[in-house]
């Protein structure tokens, strides 16, 4: 317990000096698929929503930062998930940005608390007795702040909370060509182009749908 404490702060830290240093197109999916692996979610079933269709949600940013802050998410989502409730995982597009949403089924957070949550070493009501660390969630808005993105928070409907997070959002022309959203022309030579013909590891493997228990 003392040294994944460390480790967080060690993250803290790093987050604060860090720089996105390869930012290059990716598939959403494929970032969901690998932060699901990589997170520490023993005993929980997790669904995944993917938009249907050949058209590949594409966002430029830095992977490496991109998944340890969408990982920091569903670690916290697995905190509060009661037993025997789904972490839901959605992949979208809201205008410019690509955004990643976990939803959790547990208390959610009270009033007054949905901006404190995101600062250092500060938890909610609901995160007394809960093991962490209370970094995780400025860690993930540190990282995706750095490459002009975000996370939010919102209540869930039924209960519980839905954290975003939002990237840089980038699409295909109809010459295949990337094209940045919100302009017309192609993304600057030397960008990686997935191309129509690309097959996500994640979304052809699995699809839309679940994802079954992590062992």
């Amino acid at each position: 317990r003392i040294a994944r404490y460390l480790d967080a702060v060690l993250a803290y830290v790093r987050s604060n000096e860090a720089a996105p240093r390869d930012e290059r197109v990716h598939v959403a999916d494929d970032l969901v698929g690998a932060a699901i692996r990589a997170a520490a979610l023993t005993g929980c079933e997790v669904r995944v929503s993917i938009p249907d269709g050949d058209d590949l949600v594409l966002g430029e940013f830095d992977f490496a930062l991109a998944l340890r802050a969408l990982q920091n998410l569903l670690e916290n989502a697995g905190r509060y998930s009661p037993p025997g409730t789904p972490i839901e995982v959605s992949v979208r597009t809201e205008g410019e940005r690509l955004a990643v949403t976990v939803r959790d089924h547990g208390p959610g957070l009270a009033p007054g608390e949905e901006a404190r949550v995101f600062e250092p070493l500060s938890r909610g009501e609901a995160g007394r007795g809960v093991a962490g660390t209370g970094l995780g969630l400025a860690i993930a808005r540190t990282f995706a702040r750095s490459q002009g993105g975000d996370v939010r928070y919102a209540p869930a409907e039924g209960g519980g909370a839905t954290f975003t997070l939002q990237l840089r959002r980038t699409r295909l022309g109809h010459s295949g060509a990337l094209l940045p959203c919100g302009g017309a022309s192609p993304c600057p030579p030397g960008r990686h182009s997935p191309g129509r013909s690309h097959q996500s590891r994640f979304s052809r493997q699995h699809g839309p749908g679940f994802y079954p228990e992590i062992q």
